[in-house]
């Protein structure tokens, strides 16, 4: 039986995110049905997807499958090139062929760029005009950048760390950018400059990613300014030293509602105060208050507090100056956590318990309540809506894989199925025999080896404790002879060195020496004397 395949194109131009098809074509040139089992390697297992991966084809007969190449749209699908081969393997014969490919990934193109801070002041006494520019490559090809900024009336003057940079596939850098206005006047009004950060990919002239800031430009004073700032100056110093300055504090606590064990954060700001204390307390009789903060007014937090129990607690500050209190008060409510189903697994089953090394099998589940399953070791973060999985195992013995399912507290519940993996030599031997299985010292010690293998790249023939002699695959047999009971091994080893093994036990008579009693009376003859060196040869 034999059999010719074939590609629908040898080269597959693929976008990232989509699903092509490539037609795969077996013709069955032999004269009996045959079933086959297609795989492909050299490409990841989750760009590639086949939906009939063992299929029969009748005698002379032309079938079409489909393979898929689904690579996903993320950075790490590098745009390129990526040879596979497509290897189909007859199930009845063991007979497998080849043929090549090449997956020509193209790329696509996704540059983002943010600005911070958005907005930045200049003035004779300031300058907060640092900018701060992130890049990121969320395409799959690499991108050099050119960075420019630019304002419509050509007013500012910009300085970048690097003017040009090498952007990788998803990655992400950071440039600082200074943007100085051309003129700085002393006296006049304030004005506001909007500006555009340009980054322009000089691989891709079309690919460009664009963000905008301001930069407010103040002089150091203009006439009004100048009249009222005199003005308001010479009323305030007059209340001022008028006024008494009774102490003041006003708390901030953020958030208001949250859920048990959440962490919040109390600050407060303080005048006129010499110390500061902060609790929190409930309405639970002889609990007495938690302190947060009990120190100087000068420190005015955030101060972390873990928030226990449920109800309300209310978080009080107490401000004090020469023995005169003051006190502001925030409620805070402790809510109840909403209750989240248990995730459950109610099915979870392998198509096949026990399979050939090199052969995929179909993992299936049912779930409920669950937001996210995973299959350790093997797959961290699937849908639950997907319900089933290929596993191709890749070491031989009992394999146990951990269904894993998250309700939306992740919170999880798991299974196990174990599938069994054992790897079959394709050298088969049909029969092994000795003949006869007993022979006898007198009879020269002589057997006949015969034996029949099929598919053997080679056969080795081990006699007893000796070192294993390689004997053609093609060889029927061979005669031997022995001087003790032996135990011969015949292996037969397939193109990928896996073994397969027969052994025959040989049973050895040796002859007994008789001797005669003397009929004359006399005493028995004695054997000759034994030498203690055996001349040579």
């Amino acid at each position: 039986m034999s059999f010719a395949l074939s590609l629908a194109a040898d080269v597959v131009e693929v976008d990232a995110g989509a699903t092509t098809p490539l037609g795969l074509t077996i013709v069955n040139t032999g004269a009996t049905t045959d079933r086959f089992e297609v795989e492909v390697e050299g490409i990841d297992l989750e760009w590639r997807f086949i939906p009939v991966p063992t299929f029969a084809v009748e005698p002379s007969a032309t079938v079409s499958e489909k393979i898929f190449l689904k690579p996903p749209r993320v950075p790490e699908s590098v745009a390129g090139s990526y040879p596979f081969v497509v290897r189909v393997r007859s199930l009845e014969t063991g007979e497998a062929k080849i043929v090549q490919g090449l997956l020509k990934l193209l790329p696509f193109h996704h540059l983002t760029m943010e600005i911070s801070p958005k907005k930045g002041v200049v003035s004779p006494t300031t300058k907060r005009n640092d900018y701060r520019l992130t890049l990121v490559n969320l395409g799959n090809s690499e991108h050099t950048l050119q960075l420019s900024a630019q304002d419509p009336d050509d007013r500012c003057a910009y300085e970048f760390e690097s003017d040009q940079i090498v952007l990788g596939p998803g990655q992400q850098r950071e440039v600082e950018m200074i943007a100085d206005p051309k003129q700085t006047p002393l006296l006049s009004s304030g004005r506001l400059i909007g500006f555009s950060a340009i980054a322009r990919s000089l691989n891709e002239r079309t690919v460009s990613a664009t963000a905008q800031a301001q930069l407010e430009q103040r002089s150091l004073l203009s006439p009004a300014t100048l009249v009222a700032l005199a003005l308001i100056a010479a009323i305030l110093g007059a209340w001022w030293a008028m006024r008494p300055k009774p102490p003041e504090i006003d708390l901030s606590v953020v958030p208001r509602h949250a859920l048990a064990g959440t962490q919040i954060q109390v600050s407060y700001v303080a005048q006129n105060a010499d110390h500061v204390k902060i609790t929190a307390s409930t309405d639970e009789p002889g609990k007495e208050p938690e302190v947060i903060y009990d120190g100087p007014a000068n420190n005015p937090g955030p101060f972390p507090y873990v928030l226990k129990g449920s109800g309300q607690v209310m978080i009080t500050a107490d401000a004090e100056k020469d023995g005169k209190p003051v006190h502001d008060s925030e409620p805070v409510t402790i809510d109840v956590p909403p209750v989240v189903p248990a995730a459950e697994i109610t099915g979870l089953k392998a198509s096949d318990r026990r399979i050939r090394l090199g052969t995929s099998f179909v993992l299936s589940w049912k779930v409920k309540n669950a937001t996210k399953v995973a299959i350790a070791p093997i797959a961290d973060n699937l849908s639950p809506d997907l319900e089933q999985y290929s596993v191709t195992p890749t070491t031989t013995g009992e394999q146990t894989y951990t269904f894993i399912a998250f309700n939306e507290a992740g919170k999880s519940v798991k299974k196990t199925v174990t599938v069994e993996v054992y790897d079959e030599s394709d050298a088969q031997i049909v029969s092994f025999s000795a003949n006869p299985k007993a022979v006898k010292e007198s009879e020269g010690g002589k057997t006949v080896l015969s034996w029949h293998v099929t598919n053997a790249d080679h056969v080795e023939l081990t006699i007893g404790s000796d070192a294993p002699i390689a004997v053609s695959p093609d060889e029927p047999g061979r005669e031997v002879t022995i001087g003790a009971k032996t135990t011969f091994i015949l292996t037969a080893f397939d193109t990928r060195a896996r073994r397969v093994a027969r052994k025959v036990t040989v049973n050895f008579e040796k002859t007994e020496v008789v001797i005669e009693p003397s009929t004359t009376g006399g005493t028995p003859p004695t054997d000759p004397p034994i030498p203690d060196t055996i001349p040579p040869p």
